[in-house]
């Protein structure tokens, strides 16, 4: 698991009852000097497919849920 993942995972660990959004996420990731806004977008996706987000809304105001809190 890279970092920024693992940053992430525990970001959404700590804070499983809020809503996960890419510029939530690209903002945590600024904070840890990983620039991309892409990034974000593409590792919040990741963790749907892996089961740990749920994904909500359309494709220009995406939302994500915890699994357990969906």
């Amino acid at each position: 698991m890279s970092v920024r993942l693992a940053i992430l995972r525990t970001a959404i660990a700590v804070r499983p009852d809020i809503t996960w959004t890419t510029g939530r996420a690209w903002h945590l990731y600024r904070t840890h000097g990983i620039p991309q806004r892409r990034t974000a977008r593409r590792d919040l996706h990741r963790l749907t497919t892996e089961g740990v987000l749920t994904e909500h809304g359309p494709a220009d105001a995406r939302f994500y849920t915890t699994r357990s809190a969906a």
